[in-house]
């Protein structure tokens, strides 16, 4: 749901090793004259990037923050979380104790930087690592919300559901934000409270609509409770999923030659950290064909917008951000593994590019889905007896799919190797 966790049983390049990574050298940093000069701004802006899931720009900005004030606490915690979320956790695990150590000593201020690394090891899939600082945090501040509100994922992630209820219903008791809500109704829907989750996104949604997280934890809750109907409706993937081919873009005669020029860019692309799967944002200063992409997005987007069902009184239907921004990333897989569903918690509507497929996902017989596009509406956060109810789609080079981001989905394993490329993609609220 948004955490950065370690990806496993997935067949994608490695990165760096054996890639030529001709483009996106722009998102492994910042030009000089894109730092800030102060201390307290390079500050801030590493804390932004990092929220934004760009950590190699955010280590170059507490880097050059760094040079100006050497003895910041704070620019010294920031630079042991970008480490971290660069992938290079050993030398964040030897950075954070000298930030730690440089702080004032008092309890808020050491419960603070634990919380905070603690979070960092919880994202990048450390949670039983990140559990030892949050407990030394809460013997600092027992009433510390944010490390209430991550020791409920790490005992969730830890399979203690008991844990994971206590801290969560202290922390958005502490502070009903969208994470304490999130993580709290997650570890309600993992031990069958099924009525207390609805309770929770009731909660979220009042103080917030466009919640997309409550909106995808409150399906499987809704069918829980007895409320089948209003979960079907809220995940209605019949009226809410759409699919169509595309057409060529401007200065592209075909799209067979579009996604050539593609697959050339995502295969050439860095990759996230932890993630040897996924690109950077190809839309951060696009190259053409990712530019080319983007218009056709654009139209789709429109078009997909104009064309939902009217119902005011639909909790997705019934809003619509004023204005978004794109953002997207190219997956590149060989082989998959078995996967969780996922959705995609920062954006509005969400969709998928297909660029190329293996033959044996698109000429399968229809009883084969390897490598399809899975949808879930009713998911199992419990073990229990549960059945889903899923939607399947064929992906085929030229396709583009779209739906909302609160919809759960997945790609299905497959085992035979071939290349498969997809280009993701989120619209954002402004």
């Amino acid at each position: 749901m948004g955490k950065r966790n370690r990806k496993s049983g997935k067949g994608g390049a490695k990165p760096g090793a054996g890639r030529r990574m001709r483009y996106g050298q722009h998102l492994l940093g910042l030009p000089k004259s894109a730092l800030p000069d102060t201390p307290q701004a390079c500050w801030q802006l590493a804390r932004q990037l990092n929220a934004r899931q760009q950590p190699f720009r955010a280590l170059s900005a507490v880097r050059h923050g760094l040079a100006l004030a050497p003895g910041s606490p704070d620019l010294a915690l920031e630079y042991a979380v970008s480490l971290g979320y660069t992938e290079q956790i050993d030398a964040a695990r030897i950075e954070f104790p000298k930030a730690l150590g440089s702080c004032d000593g008092t309890p808020d201020a050491e419960a603070d930087m634990l919380t905070r690394f603690a979070e960092m090891l919880v994202n990048c899939g450390f949670a039983s690592e990140a559990e030892t600082h949050l407990r030394k945090a809460l013997a600092l501040k027992p009433k510390h919300a944010a490390a209430h509100t991550q020791m409920c994922w790490a005992m969730r992630r830890a399979g203690n559901r008991a844990a994971a209820i206590e801290h969560g219903e202290q922390a958005f008791a502490l502070s009903p934000d969208e994470d304490a809500g999130a993580y709290l109704t997650y570890a309600y829907l993992g031990a069958d409270r099924f009525a207390d989750a609805v309770a929770v996104t009731d909660q979220m949604l009042s103080r917030n609509p466009l919640s997309v997280r409550a909106l995808a934890l409150r399906v499987s809750a809704l069918e829980g409770a007895g409320r089948r109907d209003e979960g079907v409706s809220l995940a209605h993937f019949e009226s809410l999923v759409w699919s169509a081919g595309i057409n060529p873009p401007a200065g592209y005669a075909s799209v067979a030659k579009l996604n050539r020029d593609l697959a050339e860019l995502v295969t050439n692309y860095p990759m996230r950290p932890y993630d040897t799967t996924q690109t950077l944002n190809l839309f951060d200063q696009p190259e053409p064909p990712a530019a080319a992409l983007a218009g056709v997005l654009q139209m789709a987007a429109s078009h997909y917008l104009q064309n939902l069902p009217a119902d005011p009184q639909h909790p997705y239907l019934g809003q619509r951000p004023d204005s978004f921004k794109a953002e997207s990333w190219g997956t590149l897989l060989y082989t998959y593994g078995d996967a969780e569903h996922h959705f995609h918690q920062n954006a509005w509507v969400s969709g998928v590019y297909y660029v190329d497929m293996p033959d044996f996902v698109q000429r399968a017989p229809p009883d084969n889905l390897d490598g399809c596009l899975e949808f879930s509406r009713f998911l199992n956060y419990s073990g229990s007896a549960r059945v889903a109810d899923n939607m399947v789609i064929r992906p085929e080079p030229g396709l583009i799919v779209m739906f909302p981001a609160y919809a759960y989905h997945r790609v299905l394993p497959f085992k035979r190797r071939g290349r498969r490329i997809s280009i993701a993609f989120n619209l954002l609220p402004e």
